[in-house]
């Protein structure tokens, strides 16, 4: 179970102007379909966890469903953590030769983020010997717990009925790459890392709430101030888990026309939106992006 937990804690860290964003990134859809002369796929957003009491997807994601073959998720975990998945997770965060978090920190980083976790009854030295991106997995999942967030992820949900059906999946980033990613993160800018996770961790529950309602409404305009958070806090991290990923994401989403299958990428809404999001960069190379606002 505690496996279980950190995965989905992994998961859910794995997230411009709004004057900027074109009229289809303002359209009332969680879906769009991308098209290439007569083939095409559909992206829909999704969100990390929803509530419990939103249990039910919005339509245009269930027809997007039923008219795909394929489905295409963010990143590859293990469906079942077991042991040796979770030491290879401790493993890829956890400092070797001695190397320590704290002493990377100024003194008022480290005292703020202490009284931080204190609140919550975690002991800072327990995470000393991890690198900076568990510190972080450790704050959010502080905050969730706090919002009482234990829904489900749309993506698990439509990945466990694919499954059953037997239906192909596909995954843009395998394990080991979000294993490398995580492992790295924070490392050489690690004051900058973690005051920005404690900003992070402040902004939670309106940052969550302003994603659950930009999903709900297709409105990706509503995300402009979070990219642009990101940006101005941790420009670093804004572009390794952004705009490196989303082009590497780019490149693969083009071999999946002319390839003998219908395709739903499920992608959280924040890649998404902006300029450098996904749906902009397909309309600059050409795919004509329509929202599906009903089933077509």
């Amino acid at each position: 179970m505690r496996c279980a937990r950190i995965w989905r804690r992994l998961a859910h860290f794995v997230v411009v102007s709004a004057s900027l964003l074109p009229a289809w990134l303002q359209a009332e859809s969680v879906v769009w379909k991308v098209s290439k002369d007569q083939d095409y796929l559909y992206l829909a957003g999704t969100v990390a966890i929803l509530p419990e009491r939103e249990f039910a997807l919005p339509a245009a994601i269930e027809a997007a469903y039923h008219k795909t073959n394929r489905l295409i998720l963010e990143v590859q975990l293990p469906q079942s953590p077991d042991a040796q998945s979770m030491l290879t997770l401790l493993q890829a965060l956890h400092y070797s030769q001695g190397q320590q978090l704290l002493p990377l920190l100024t003194a008022e980083t480290r005292q703020q983020l202490q009284q931080h976790l204190l609140a919550a009854g975690v002991d800072l030295l327990q995470l000393n010997d991890y690198k900076p991106a568990m510190v972080t997995v450790q704050l959010l999942a502080i905050e969730k717990q706090r919002l009482q967030l234990s829904g489900f992820a749309v993506a698990e949900h439509l990945a466990a009925q694919a499954r059953k059906e037997g239906r192909v999946i596909d995954y843009l980033e395998s394990f080991e790459q979000q294993l490398q990613l995580l492992a790295t993160l924070g490392q050489g800018y690690e004051e900058e890392f973690i005051r920005a996770s404690l900003l992070q961790a402040e902004r939670f529950a309106s940052d969550y709430h302003r994603q659950l309602d930009a999903w709900h409404s297709g409105d990706l305009d509503q995300l402009a101030p979070l990219l642009h958070w990101w940006q101005q806090n941790d420009s670093v991290t804004y572009q390794r888990m952004f705009c490196q990923r989303q082009q590497h994401w780019i490149d693969r989403i083009n071999t999946f026309f002319d390839n003998g299958y219908q395709e739903l990428v499920l992608l959280d809404v924040l890649h998404l939106a902006g300029e450098q999001g996904i749906l902009a960069q397909l309309q600059a190379q050409g795919y004509r992006v329509t929202p599906l606002t009903q089933p077509d």
